[in-house]
């Protein structure tokens, strides 16, 4: 195998998935097993090149996680590093990429709709974050290597505009600057409840990616069991979803039933 083979194999894939529907992706990306299978281990920048290069194309906006859990102390827009690894490190370096303002659950995007990352609300997961800046905009969820069942944070956002009593907004006082620039403080995320007993409120993944199946949503080719598939569904679509599936049951995202009395 080879980058070639790679870049080849990446354009078919996103043909057969439908990338093309989208103007804009967010990007959920796991290369470890498709450096292994193009024996690109050696050279992860040249496959970076590669995949941005294929998903951007057409003028499409690319949107990645970039959080970095900064709880307290300085948090800077330009210069505090991710914690979730090469992928996000790489669409930081770009001189094109726009970074979102979120100490804890910041995002970064380049394409023509990154702009939308700007001056988005305090709240992580609430209204004008991230993700509801990009609802009704074409965008789509694309799973590279990295399987649709480890979830991901979207859910959250469900839960906290279905009002899911597991979870509690908690303020950071994490100052938040761009450079030289202060932009603010007392950002928030939507955090599960350690109060009750029996209960952990971690999210269940298993049942998003089987109401995705059920509803025709997921595209995939390759092999996620090797972290060498490929997986594409609609963002809005898969919002619309989750929240029905919450209205009919609010434990649908917890492994264990709760309800508040």
């Amino acid at each position: 195998m080879s980058l070639d083979a790679f870049r080849d194999d990446l354009a078919d894939a996103c043909a057969a998935v439908g990338t093309r529907r989208f103007d804009a992706l967010f990007v959920f990306a796991d290369l470890r097993g498709l450096a292994v299978k193009y024996d690109l281990a050696a050279d992860p920048g040249a496959m970076l090149d590669a995949l941005f290069g294929e998903l951007s194309a057409g003028d499409r906006t690319v949107i990645i996680n970039t959080f970095s859990y900064t709880s307290e102390g300085r948090f800077d827009v330009l210069s505090t590093p991710s914690k979730l690894g090469a992928v996000s490190k790489y669409v930081m370096r770009r001189p094109d990429a726009v970074r979102s303002d979120h100490p804890l659950f910041s995002h970064a995007a380049f394409g023509p709709d990154a702009e939308r990352l700007r001056n988005i609300g305090k709240a992580a997961f609430g209204h004008q974050s991230a993700y509801m800046r990009f609802m009704n905009r074409k965008a789509g969820c694309l799973h590279v290597g990295r399987p649709v069942e480890q979830g991901d944070t979207m859910i959250h956002f469900v839960e906290q505009m279905c009002g899911a009593t597991y979870r509690f907004n908690k303020a950071f006082r994490t100052e938040v600057w761009r450079g030289e620039e202060y932009v603010g403080t007392d950002y928030s995320a939507f955090l599960r409840r350690l109060d009750v007993p029996g209960h952990d409120f971690v999210a269940a993944c298993r049942p998003v990616t089987d109401l995705f199946e059920r509803n025709g949503l997921t595209r995939q080719v390759g092999d996620p069991s090797r972290l060498t598939g490929i997986a594409l569904y609609s963002y809005d679509d898969a919002i619309d979803a989750m929240g029905e599936a919450f209205y009919r049951d609010p434990s649908f995202f917890i492994t264990t039933p709760f309800i508040q009395y």
